[in-house]
């Protein structure tokens, strides 16, 4: 019972940010790309389906 209530304060406080980063329009998110008014990319480390980590230097030249 325990688990399952920090569980769900958990997910809930997650919300309000999930909601405040989708507020902005694909348009005003297309803008801010191609007019380079925000920086977007950057360092990363995730599995591929192959279960392979893969970093942002395995693309780097590509």
């Amino acid at each position: 019972m325990l688990v399952s209530s920090v569980l769900a304060a958990g997910l809930l406080g997650a919300v309000p940010v999930a909601h405040a980063q989708s507020e902005r329009s694909a348009g005003e998110l297309m803008d801010a790309v191609m007019w380079g008014k925000e920086p977007i990319g950057g360092p990363f480390a995730l599995i591929d389906h192959t279960g392979k980590p893969r970093t942002d230097a395995d693309f780097r030249g590509k």
